[in-house]
């Protein structure tokens, strides 16, 4: 279903098959270096899954990246000057990226930046993980709502002055501080806040965020090192594209 609905947008578009460069698919788990497999899906049920399922029925080459990596390369490529830093996405669930002179960093194993699985609270809330305490518990959009809520409500409610929205919101800042100072801690550079809550924070919420930190951190600082990412729709599907178009402008 996937493969035949890209093939008809690419009709109706007008566009060439053979103009295609590949399709990325930006994916909620680890993937392989070569992009080739999942190697850990649980949030979807597909670890293991391959590429070739979908290259089958589709005529030029495909490639699953990491989701949180996907924004970090949008983010990446509308701001080239950010050579370091840390994105962190504030979505339905927490992910993450290391940027690291201008290129976002795999690892060993391809685990670098889930930091969404860092236990933040000992024996804290259970993760899907199959752990307790993990700072996708704490610091995910769906640890800051209550179940059906939706975050265009919660936010409405909290700038009207609800009290319980405000106490949700102070309590969901502090975990989230805490979160950051840790890995400002272990790696001194901007701090990028993508994902769904992303669109919602203000210059005040900035503020009262990075005192929470200053509060925290053995380190204090003067400047703010945390940033809003781009605002843009679909920014996972926009960031799973450029991997292609930066392999063919290095190829010219």
């Amino acid at each position: 279903m996937l493969s035949q609905t890209v093939l008809e947008l690419l009709q109706d578009a007008g566009v060439q098959e053979s103009a295609v460069l590949g399709m990325g698919v930006g994916m909620q788990g680890l993937v392989s270096e070569d992009g080739q497999k999942i190697l850990y899906g649980k949030i979807l049920d597909c670890t293991g899954l391959t590429v070739r399922l979908l290259e089958e029925r589709l005529p030029f080459p495909v490639r699953f990246i990491h989701d949180a990596e996907c924004a970090a390369e949008l983010e990446l490529w509308r701001k080239p000057e950010l050579t370091d830093a840390i994105y962190l996405s504030l979505g339905a669930h927490l992910g993450g990226a290391i940027i690291t002179n201008g290129q976002i960093q795999q690892g060993r194993t391809g685990r670098t930046g889930t930091v969404e699985h860092m236990t933040l609270v000992e024996g804290g809330r259970s993760c899907y993980c199959g752990k307790q305490g993990c700072m996708e518990c704490y610091c995910s959009a769906e640890a800051l709502l209550e179940p059906e809520e939706q975050l265009s409500d919660f936010f409405t409610l909290l700038r009207q002055g609800s009290e319980q929205h405000s106490l949700r919101w102070s309590q969901y800042l502090d975990h989230l501080a805490l979160a950051l100072n840790n890995l400002h801690m272990v790696l001194d550079c901007l701090i990028v806040l993508g994902g769904h809550i992303a669109p919602y924070l203000t210059k005040t919420d900035l503020d009262v965020l990075f005192s929470k930190v200053q509060e925290r951190t053995a380190f204090p600082e003067q400047e703010n090192f945390l940033l809003l990412g781009a605002q843009e729709n679909n920014a996972v599907a926009a960031g799973a594209a450029i991997p292609f178009i930066r392999t063919f402008l290095s190829a010219i």
